[in-house]
């Protein structure tokens, strides 16, 4: 696992939407093919 992949993976927590709003707020994995964001709902694809 290289540097690029240890970023990644960390964006991929935080959801970009609140990220705007500056609230960092982590994504939760709902049925192990997405994750969602608990606050405004915003739905991420895992690519495994």
């Amino acid at each position: 696992m290289g540097i690029r992949d240890l970023f990644r993976k960390k964006e991929d927590l935080n959801c970009p939407e609140c990220a705007k709003h500056q609230k960092h707020v982590r994504l939760v994995e709902v049925d192990g093919k997405t994750m969602e964001c608990p606050e405004c709902h915003y739905i991420h694809t895992i690519k495994r």
